[in-house]
């Protein structure tokens, strides 16, 4: 197990309840709200910063919902340069490497600059070492997002930060959503259970840090469509594919309904 790196919280923390179908002054709406309170008042930050990266994002928000026509999910919408870069780096990794097992040429190499990114240059897609977040690690850094995001070899880790990074207003490049919360675009990263565990919760992952979890790169959408990249996905023993998750409700699953995304990180990058 990779350490989190990341200011992982210490001790043990009850799980907090799930917050499926809260509304108005349910105890589930209390619990969310008063949580984020109290992680911001621990980590009061500048009015100035707290305006500068809402105002940055609603902005681009109002922006996307015009570009859309006011459809917060479809495929011919404008994205930032960042995100165009994500997508397109993503995709070319896909059709050079995609459908090629971990374990052989050219993809054993291949992950092998994954983990050097990560410093671990021991390592190979010929280790059995789980390299998704690795994966996306790499295609992040790969579009430029140089040191604006928590890179780890663990997806909990990047979930955390961009988490409690919204939480308590912080002027940073990336924050993570709940799934209901903002419209999901191509270059966001979905986070969500691995399929042999089950779902995750955005308020327990708010204080938690080292967990098994994972996350795909959104290169496309549209209706209630959300069609993915990944790495150590598909065939066994793992590969570079692509998965599609679809809305039923508030929740985002994928096909075979194992996966369910708890958490969307978005980028403030131009």
């Amino acid at each position: 197990m990779f350490s989190p790196g990341y200011g992982a919280p210490r001790g043990k923390r009850q799980p907090a309840r799930m917050l499926t179908g809260a509304s108005g002054n349910s105890p589930g709406r209390r619990h969310r709200h008063s949580l984020e309170g109290r992680i911001a008042q621990r980590h009061p930050r500048k009015d100035n910063q707290r305006e500068l990266t809402t105002n940055i994002y609603n902005l681009s928000l109002r922006s996307f919902r015009h570009a859309t026509g006011g459809s917060s999910r479809h495929r011919g919408m404008i994205m930032g340069l960042f995100n165009t870069k994500l997508v397109t780096k993503t995709e070319d990794e896909f059709k050079a490497f995609g459908g090629i097992p971990e374990n052989k040429s050219p993809l054993k190499e291949r992950i092998g600059l994954y983990w050097d990114f990560l410093k671990r240059p021991d390592l190979d897609g010929s280790d059995n070492v789980p390299w998704s977040a690795a994966f996306v690690s790499y295609m992040v850094n790969l579009a430029g997002a140089n040191t604006t995001f928590p890179y780890s070899a663990q997806h909990s880790v990047y979930f955390y930060r961009t988490i409690n990074d919204k939480a308590i207003q912080k002027a940073s490049a990336f924050w993570g959503y709940r799934v209901d919360e903002v419209p999901i675009e191509p270059g966001d990263i979905v986070g969500m259970n691995r399929s042999n565990k089950p779902p995750i919760d955005y308020d327990w992952a708010m204080t938690h840090a080292d967990y098994f979890s994972h996350s795909d790169i959104v290169v496309a959408v549209e209706g209630k469509t959300i069609e993915t990249i990944g790495g150590n996905v598909g065939k066994a023993p793992g590969e570079i594919d692509r998965k599609t998750f679809r809305f039923a409700g508030k929740k985002l699953q994928n096909a075979s309904k194992t996966q369910e995304v708890f958490v969307v990180i978005k980028n403030f990058l131009p």
